[in-house]
């Protein structure tokens, strides 16, 4: 009996010096994400008694990472599922204001019914970046009617990626 106990005991402090010293769980960083997914509410497509739907709409709530007020809320309607069984949106588009680049973002869902609404987790965090501004010069040009030479310059913005490489453009 003391052997069976002192095994248990043994195991239960190796147990927990494992958990003690478990690194957390962290989601990856999601850099210019336009879509959102998730897995519908199971009353999706459930209807009462009376014939009225149970869930109405989705809404998605924007925070700033680690926020407690969203920055923006959003109706995603009732989209319908996909063949996997997933949702899939673009919600960029639908915010009213644009996101600020450089700002760590997360969303969570809510699924929404007469009888009130349920959140899902929140998101991955994401950001966005900058869009890359070429510029061009001269930006204007006269010619005479007989016609002319002339040309202009193209020039990425600064950090811009070369799209054939992924590398900075300046080094394509």
């Amino acid at each position: 009996m003391r052997s069976t106990f002192g095994n248990v005991w043994r195991g239960f402090v190796a147990l927990a010096i494992v958990l003690a010293s478990a690194s957390a769980v962290r989601a990856q960083t999601i850099t210019d994400a336009r879509r959102i997914e998730f897995t519908p509410s199971v009353d999706h497509s459930a209807v009462d008694a009376n014939g009225v739907p149970v869930l109405q709409n989705y809404s998605l709530q924007l925070f700033v990472a680690g926020g407690a007020a969203p920055l923006q809320t959003v109706s995603l309607g009732k989209p319908a599922p996909e063949l996997d069984g997933l949702i899939r949106l673009d919600f960029v588009s639908l915010l009213s204001s644009p996101l600020t680049p450089g700002v760590i973002y997360e969303t969570l869902v809510e699924a929404v019914g007469p009888g009130g609404s349920s959140a899902s987790a929140r998101s991955n965090t994401f950001s966005f970046i900058a869009p890359c501004a070429p510029t061009i010069s001269p930006a204007s040009q006269s010619s005479t009617a007989s016609g002319g030479t002339g040309g202009s310059t193209v020039t990425a913005g600064a950090g811009c990626a070369c799209p054939q490489c992924g590398a900075a453009a300046n080094e394509c």
